[in-house]
């Protein structure tokens, strides 16, 4: 568990530190790289805040939906206008999930 937080911490310093970087080291084009780096960044050290919280409710959730989570975390940050067709396609993964549970626990 300890491992997989500080991955996760890693991670998003470098991501900060990346950003920053290109920041005041860059032109324009890589201006936009850098905001979405810093804003990567910014919701991995949330994640890393919250990891105990998400780990001990991860047995009940299922591992897709964090993976989906994350995906939209950076398409959030790179591309905005994208994150609702992004949050629609996550709860229809997350609605398939739940019925096929549900048609297993039938059989």
């Amino acid at each position: 568990m300890f491992q997989q937080r500080n991955l996760i911490g890693l991670a998003g310093i470098v991501c900060l530190l990346a950003g920053g970087y290109l920041e005041f080291n860059a032109n324009d084009e890589a201006s936009k790289v850098s905001g979405a780096l810093i804003k990567v960044g910014l919701m991995l050290a949330a994640v890393w805040l919250a990891f105990p919280m998400l780990k001990t409710g991860s047995g009940h959730t299922p591992l897709i939906v964090f993976g989906i989570l994350l995906v939209l975390l950076f398409l959030a940050a790179a591309r905005p206008r994208i994150f609702l067709a992004g949050c629609i396609i996550a709860f229809l993964a997350y609605a398939a999930n739940w019925i096929l549970k549900r048609i297993n626990k039938i059989k």
